[in-house]
């Protein structure tokens, strides 16, 4: 991992109102310079881009048996750049503080963190916004295209302010925060069925869950000071859906569940971390008594989350990705995504960092922890009876 900090900004997101108020926090933890955007204006704005991803998704959810036509795949996320286009003009269009901060960024090239108070009511995309220029591709694949989101362009990263605090950039956005390999643990939490799809055999995880009423259980003895949890399941934005109906009686996870439970570990009195929430709409519901707000005061980093329906077959790869270069190549997350977010194009436009871009986690633990787990070969995808076993599959590096 690169030891060069990249220069970065972080805006404070508060409510004014009907207004929200973007204030840019200086390296002594003071508001800096300020200006608000119309409340209604970014909740239009921010369903808008949202329902742009939905299309985006659909294409490949109406298409199980073949691909989409790249023309349509290409249109799709067009209109998902248009909109993002849209958001960056809602934000930063107006007064001219808020030019001159959009100017600074692009001159400057700095890497954007929203911070965002309890007291906000909408909650965009803010990785999906796009710009300078306005899209205008002819190929799926233009760089101009995939590298135009800010996401990737700035490593836009959302942060919820615990307790209303205001953080300084000397706290811990200047730098790496690593997990120490030798008191990690990884937490899997699958739907079976979902599992089932993807992977042709039992995945030989030892801390692993398939209920919320295991995952609960398992925590409550086995959490350490820094951990990892990993959710693949089905969801429905707000609450996780582990179990299957009728097989458990607590076969869900809402952000009040996971927050009680991370805080109900016997041995560690403040255990901390990342979550990667690896289901539908994760994203979308990230208000206060959300997930944004769940994984930060439970002392975690935060999480990764989706901004519409995922399709099984490309969240399982995606998934195996990530935790791939978290933990056997000691990216960060916002470097780990970068890859990514480029690797899986386009549906990976689905994916956004709602966590400390910077946490990243030392490799060491890794083969006590997962064993075969299989990285698909995406260039032989198929799109009908999705497996990823070892007859078609290469195993990850940590195979033991």
């Amino acid at each position: 991992m690169s030891n060069l900090v990249p220069r970065r900004i972080l805006l404070f997101v508060s409510r004014s109102g009907d207004y929200m108020r973007f204030s840019v926090i200086q390296h002594d933890g003071k508001l800096g310079e300020m200006f608000e955007v119309l409340l209604t204006s970014l909740d239009r704005r921010s369903q808008s881009i949202r329902k742009a991803a939905r299309i985006l998704s659909e294409l490949h959810i109406q298409s199980p048996a073949h691909p989409p036509g790249r023309n349509k795949v290409l249109d799709a996320v067009l209109r998902v750049a248009e909109q993002g286009y849209g958001l960056r003009v809602q934000v930063f269009g107006t007064p001219a503080s808020a030019k001159r901060l959009a100017k600074r960024i692009e001159e400057e090239n700095l890497q954007v963190i929203f911070v965002v108070d309890h007291s906000v009511p909408v909650h965009p995309p803010y990785g999906l916004m796009f710009g300078p220029n306005f899209p205008t591709a002819n190929d799926l694949y233009d760089k101009s295209l995939i590298g135009g989101f800010w996401r990737q362009k700035h490593g836009v990263s959302v942060v919820y302010s615990v307790g209303g605090q205001i953080p300084t950039p000397s706290e811990y956005f200047e730098g790496p925060a690593p997990f120490h390999a030798d008191r990690t643990k990884i937490f899997g939490v699958f739907h079976r069925k979902a599992v089932g799809y993807a992977h042709d055999r039992p995945l030989k995880w030892p801390d692993s869950a398939y209920s919320a009423r295991e995952f609960k259980q398992k925590w409550r003895r086995k959490a350490g000071d820094f951990n990892v949890i990993y959710f693949f399941c089905h969801a429905k934005g707000e609450r996780l859906q582990i179990g299957t109906s009728g097989e458990s009686l607590d076969d869900d996870l809402c952000p009040e569940d996971l927050s009680e439970s991370i805080n109900s570990c016997e041995n560690v009195d403040f255990p901390g971390g990342l979550i990667f929430l690896n289901g539908c709409e994760t994203a979308v519901f990230s208000g206060s008594g959300h997930w944004l707000s769940a994984t930060r005061s439970c002392g975690f980093s935060g999480f990764i989350g989706t901004e519409a329906i995922i399709p099984t077959r490309f969240a399982w790869p995606f998934g195996n990705d990530l935790l791939q270069y978290l933990l056997s190549e000691e990216k960060s997350l916002l470097e780990a995504l970068k890859v990514l977010w480029d690797r899986h194009w386009p549906m990976s436009l689905l994916y956004s960092l709602y966590c400390v871009a910077d946490v990243n986690v030392r490799p060491a633990m890794v083969a006590d922890y997962l064993q075969r787990v299989q990285l698909a070969n995406y260039s032989d995808l198929p799109f009908t009876n999705v497996t990823f076993g070892e007859e078609q599959y290469s195993t990850l590096p940590f195979t033991q």
